[in-house]
């Protein structure tokens, strides 16, 4: 378990309490948070139709596939199981840096009787380096994470799991159902060119081979709440024509739409998409706002849902076929009728809203609003930010996803089969509304589930920050540092500023270098930080010791950063020893508080680079913690800061990270450290 503050004790009255019940217990679930100690078979699908649907194994790893998609996975070298010793001695020199000489001289003794020939330690070892021999692609970590990090936890999707996009504006289009239409349109197209196989594998600058894996499951997905543990399905691509359904919400009322012409087995133009979202709009609009929303149902603790989404399906055979129907959809498109106007507006609407207008156990539901703003939510569980921000890109027609969607085309992929539009649409059917049959404990689900939403939103904070004094070419070419280790030592420096302390940090590091690989976790508080902040802190510093010394930290984490990529981290590796416990087996160096307490991720961040999209987010992973995104933009750093309000203030950590960019900027101008062989 998380080492966490308590909450304050308050007296909650019935239906509030019923509805923190609904949420959840916390930020604590979501990717990086929380290490549970028991693995849960996932159920089956219940009533999907088994034609259709497949259990999505996040394990299967294509071989001697020469298809552009999966043409180098075979070449992808295993996840690198590292010495016990190793990692022991990584987590032990953060402790030192983060908790101190008498934090390490505590758990020191703990750590040599469990790395002892006689501890547990090498016992536990040894189970994982069998496991790495009988695992798909010999990946010893994957099955663990996807279970442990996602299906497991109970809390609520929105706030603790799942991460948004914020799209870049475009005005080129007429109106924003034509926007609309595009995204979904696109959306779709790059899904096709996956199921094809023509997508083109991705590549690191330097030539080597990332794993494709994730994208076998982006879209066409959706997760499936269960008691103790959610499973995962996804539609069969064995079956012709099976991968192209849209699902569109509009005031809380489900449409679906075919997007395969049954005359010619090709997909209909955009132009067909956006008469037929406009005949949605006019519809819901003649409905007016759903009174019981079903998609509330997802919105709610795990276990929760899993009890109203059941009740769902089982109220009538009606229920039943429209849930299956939602859940084969190959995207979940939302038309709010709100126009949020400022960046905080519009990321905070993309994040929760009040959650009558979504699903979010649906893998991507693109978000398109009145003013034509709109961006998307991934559903966190098989898909991480490196490759679902693909699906951005592509929608968008910007970066690297539009541009390989293109190498698809080129390769003679055309799903629409014409493009210009010229196909009949006598052969469209009109989209159907999925009216659903609720009874009386239903509706006091989603009444109840309404006032869970509303009141997890009302405790959250999050602030957009764009700092336009300099981007990644001034970093990189003025001052000769790492852009991402520069802002992640200026996020040491606002947190140490705000709270006079160094906290436990989380940044995001992919492993995709590696077959089955997904991240893993950047520790970014050093020696080398902590002297640095400390040196700011006190007045006795010099200028030039305090450029010194940032230098000293920025190396540190360029260092750091490279290691955990190549497959040098720890933390995984000590959270796999932990899951493969056996019943009764326990060990005090792996349950100590003090390594609890030193990934608690007080900060948990991240950073990405795309034209697609202006915004990026999600929630704090501990109660007095901060989520904080980043976009590095070659003139601008874009933060998005999240955090409970409680807590703390995000609009104090925004001015805190800008004034102290402009600190190291001035310091390393001023005083330039002498170049190093």
């Amino acid at each position: 378990m998380m080492h966490r503050l308590p909450r304050a004790s308050r007296v909650l009255s019935g239906p509030a309490r019923a509805a923190r019940t609904l949420i959840g217990p916390g930020a604590a679930q979501c990717a990086i948070r929380g290490l549970a100690t028991t693995t849960a078979g996932a159920p089956a699908a219940g009533s999907l139709p088994a034609s259709h649907f497949v259990p999505a194994d996040p394990r299967v790893l294509p071989r001697d596939d020469l298809t552009p998609l999966w043409k180098a996975q075979s070449h992808l070298p295993p996840l690198p199981l590292h010495r016990l010793e190793q990692s022991v001695r990584g987590v032990l020199s953060n402790v030192d840096a983060l908790l101190g000489p008498a934090a390490v001289a505590e758990v020191v003794p703990l750590a040599e009787t469990f790395t002892d020939e006689d501890g547990l330690g090498p016992e536990l070892h040894a189970r994982l380096e069998r496991l790495a021999q009988t695992e798909p692609g010999n990946n010893w970590f994957l099955r663990f994470w996807n279970q442990h990090a996602y299906f497991q936890p109970r809390a609520s999707l929105p706030t603790n799991v799942s991460y948004f996009y914020s799209y870049t504006d475009d005005q080129s289009f007429r109106t924003p159902l034509a926007r609309a239409a595009s995204l979904a349109h696109r959306a779709l197209q790059f899904r096709w060119a996956l199921d094809q196989k023509l997508y083109p594998a991705e590549y690191t600058r330097d030539g080597k081979p990332l794993c494709m894996l994730q994208f076998h499951h982006l879209l066409n997905s959706c997760r499936i709440p269960r008691p103790g543990a959610d499973t995962f399905v996804q539609r069969d691509r064995a079956v012709p024509g099976n991968h192209l359904g849209l699902v569109v919400l509009r005031g809380g009322h489900v449409f679906h739409l075919d997007l395969i012409c049954p005359d010619t087995g090709v997909m209909f133009p955009e132009s067909t998409l956006a008469k037929s979202l406009e005949t949605i709009t006019e519809r819901a609009g003649q409905l007016g706002p759903a009174k019981y929303p079903i998609g509330l149902l997802t919105a709610i603790d795990r276990d929760q849902s899993a009890k109203g989404l059941d009740l769902l399906e089982q109220a009538s055979p009606k229920n039943a076929a429209h849930l299956a129907c939602v859940r084969n959809a190959a995207l979940v498109l939302c038309l709010d009728d709100t126009s949020p106007d400022t960046p905080d507006q519009v990321c905070r609407e993309i994040w929760h809203s009040d959650g009558r207008n979504r699903f979010y156990d649906h893998s991507v539901q693109i978000i398109c609003f009145a003013n034509g703003k709109a961006g998307h939510i991934n559903e966190h569980s098989l898909a991480d930010g490196s490759t679902s921000i693909r699906v951005a890109e592509a929608a968008t027609g910007r970066g690297q996803g539009a541009d390989r969607l293109n190498e698809a085309q080129a390769l003679g992929f055309d799903p629409t089969g014409a493009t210009s539009g010229t196909l009949a649409t006598s052969s469209l059917r009109a989209p159907r509304h999925l009216d659903f049959d609720l009874t009386d404990d239903l509706r006091a689900q989603i009444t109840t589930a309404a006032t869970a939403v509303r009141e997890d939103a009302g405790r959250r904070d999050m602030r957009q920050f764009d700092f336009r004094g300099f981007g990644s070419a001034h970093i990189s070419k003025r001052l000769h540092q790492s852009p991402d280790a520069f802002v992640q030592m200026a996020m040491q420096l606002a947190y140490r500023r705000l709270h006079g302390m160094a906290c436990s940090t989380y940044e995001t590091g992919q492993t995709r270098l590696f077959a089955g690989g997904r991240t893993e976790a950047i520790r970014t508080v050093s020696h080398e930080s902590v002297m640095w902040t400390t040196a700011m802190m006190d007045d006795t510093f010099n200028p030039e010791v305090r450029a010194y010394l940032l230098d000293n930290a920025l190396r540190r984490h360029a260092t750091t950063t490279r290691a955990v990529v190549e497959g040098s981290g720890f933390d995984r590796h000590l959270s796999a020893l932990k899951y493969v416990l056996e019943p009764g087996e326990t060990d005090p160096f792996l349950e100590s508080a003090i390594l609890d307490a030193s990934r608690q991720w007080t900060l948990s961040t991240s950073q990405l680079v795309s034209p697609a999209v202006n915004g990026y987010g999600w929630g704090q992973v501990c109660d007095q913690g901060y989520g904080i995104p980043y976009l590095v933009q070659a003139d601008s750093l874009r933060f998005s800061v999240a955090c409970l309000s409680g807590y703390a203030r995000a609009a104090d950590m925004n001015e805190a990270i800008g004034a102290a960019l402009e600190d190291m900027n001035q310091l390393l101008l001023a005083h330039p450290p002498p170049a190093r062989v």
